[in-house]
């Protein structure tokens, strides 16, 4: 029996995922979401289960107790899960403030705001910086936190659930993910000493005394494995808005199974509407990264957000650089509401420029034929007409919903796209008008993420950045992503984990040979050399096929610069 972590697996609907076209890849896309609300290969605790229903209910029970205390709600993770509890807790705010006049979430991103934008991951490895930073929330009252992490893998989360877990009296721990917790991670954390195993097996005790809740459907492997900002970060979204819509309206807990069948019937209208044009939508995307050049998301509120999210997740997963993909949004700053304001008076870096202006004034002038720029919801009519007029490829995203979906007649040419058509109406499901208008919103978020991570992740593939369903072209930027650099040289290697991990070292530190002292040295320290650089692990993989040299190995991907085919060709070599 397979013992990997389930979010770390390869899954077999996506196995042949890199030879796709984008109207098979989109099929693709649709089934390995389909396991969302299917469930995995028998595992008991899908999302459609009695027993997560009852744990969601307890944990919308939980976070209501603490909110009529006077308490708050912290939302904490990293990466991807760290910029959607951003996201949900921006959200959430503005209901709750609109519903209830109070404004009671707070989040937590694993190396600050900056991180909102660009990858941090190393400071994923650090539980007591989870936990320091969870001290200094300020906050009165009880505290619900809601640790997220897909794999069951996050330091910086553990540190912050062991934190919760000695003072009981203060907080009461949610963790959120979606593996089994006996499949948590059992490596032990540097510097540290529990790992991560440990800390789930004590917040199910917790959990057992009615003081915790852990929320871990099964819902199987990413469509690219390893990845948790596609499957994994679609139920995130949805089990936090549903927790947070029960909460606010406890009379809705009989309405759980109705709500959830909703989440659904978004998924099969959007593939059902969607597959044509966003087929096309992924050609035009993919042929901008071939030609080496760029695609623009620009939408504004919540939707706009969505694009900023899908371009920060490009760099650590296909080893993009931060202008191949980059997000812009309606308002900037003062839209975007995060915790630091603007970025760009802190640090002076232009990555951190959202704004439409910069977009329209230093982008759009500069923009090639070749570039894409996709409008995602209800941009200014003025804001349309300009980038129409461009000479760039352009993608039209506009998702409503009604009563009777019903394809308006999407249209495109062999420049453009034009996406627009109906999802469902939830108050097919639910008869309460306020949950009918939140859950309109939703849905169409929902649909967006679909659209979006459609459009990056078949651009990378088209690009050649995936081989079979493996993301090739990682940055190692902590000790998960080292972890499973080294698995995916060994799998299209064949090499054990000794030779693969010296490959990996070989290609990090540019040496011929690895020295007793550097097998010896600290995860955290092979870290902090390869962050910054470009092909480590492409590299690494021809060097173990091909016992070659690094000359011979940087020859190699020069003369073939689609990752894949460097690896296949090495692979038909060796």
């Amino acid at each position: 029996m397979d013992q990997t972590p389930i979010t770390e697996r390869s899954n077999a609907l996506s196995a042949n995922v890199d030879l796709s076209s984008p109207a098979e890849m989109i099929d693709i896309f649709r089934r390995c979401d389909q396991e969302i609300f299917d469930g995995f290969e028998g595992f008991p605790l899908s999302l459609q289960s009695a027993a997560l229903k009852v744990k969601i209910l307890k944990a919308a029970e939980l976070c209501r107790n603490v909110f009529q205390q006077g308490g708050s709600c912290v939302l904490s993770g990293c990466g991807t899960s760290g910029r959607l509890a951003f996201l949900m807790a921006r959200e959430f705010n503005a209901i709750y403030r609109k519903q209830l006049g109070m404004e009671p979430f707070r989040y937590i991103i694993a190396g600050g705001d900056e991180a909102l934008f660009i990858s941090k991951e190393a400071v994923e490895d650090k539980p007591w910086e989870g936990a320091r930073e969870l001290e200094e929330i300020d906050a009165k009252g009880p505290i619900l936190f809601v640790g997220i992490t897909a794999g069951l893998s996050a330091p910086f989360v553990a540190g912050q659930l062991d934190l919760c877990l000695r003072h009981p009296d203060h907080y009461v721990p949610v963790l959120m993910g979606f593996n089994p917790t006996h499949q948590a991670r059992c490596d032990s954390i540097e510097n540290w000493d529990k790992s991560f195993r440990d800390v789930a097996s004590l917040v199910e005790d917790a959990e057992k005394d009615g003081k915790a809740v852990v929320l871990n459907p099964i819902v199987g492997p990413d469509t690219v494995a390893g990845s948790s900002r596609m499957k994994s970060g679609s139920v995130t979204k949805i089990l936090l808005e549903v927790l947070f819509l029960l909460a606010m309206k406890g009379e809705l807990k009989s309405s759980l199974d109705s709500i959830l069948r909703y989440y659904e019937e978004v998924h099969r209208s959007f593939y059902s509407l969607a597959a044509e044009p966003l087929a096309k939508a992924i050609s035009l995307c993919g042929q901008s990264l071939l030609s080496s050049r760029h695609i623009y998301y620009i939408g504004q509120s919540t939707n706009g957000i969505l694009g900023l999210i899908d371009a920060s997740e490009c760099p650590p997963t296909y080893g993009a650089t931060t202008d191949d993909i980059r997000g812009f949004l309606l308002g900037g700053y003062d839209e975007f509401g995060n915790k630091d304001g603007d970025l760009v008076e802190l640090t002076g870096l232009s990555v951190y420029k959202i704004s439409e202006d910069y977009f329209l004034y230093h982008i759009l002038p500069a923009c090639h034929e070749e570039d894409t720029i996709v409008l995602i919801q209800s941009v200014t009519p003025e804001l349309s007409a300009v980038v129409r007029r461009s000479c760039c490829h352009v993608v039209e995203i506009q998702i409503s919903e009604s009563s009777e979906p019903v394809n308006d007649g999407s249209d495109s040419s062999d420049r453009s796209v034009r996406m627009h058509f109906d999802l469902c109406d939830p108050s097919a499901f639910v008869a309460d008008q306020v949950a009918c208008e939140m859950l309109r919103s939703f849905g169409v978020g929902l649909a967006v993420k679909w659209t979006l991570n459609a459009l990056s992740t078949g651009a990378h593939i088209i690009k050649g950045k995936v081989c079979e369903n493996f993301m090739v072209d990682l940055k190692v930027s902590n000790a998960k992503l080292f972890r499973r650099s080294v698995g995916i040289i060994q799998r299209f290697t064949q090499v054990g984990v000794e030779e693969a991990t010296d490959a990996l070292l070989r290609s990090i530190y540019e040496v011929e040979t690895i020295s007793t002292d550097l097998k010896a040295a600290s995860i955290s320290g092979h870290i902090a050399k390869a962050t910054s650089k470009h092909k480590v692990v492409p590299r690494a993989m021809i060097l173990a096929m091909n016992k070659c040299t690094l000359e011979e190995a940087d020859t190699a991907l020069q003369q073939c610069p689609l990752v894949r085919q460097a690896v296949k060709r090495a692979s038909n070599s060796s």
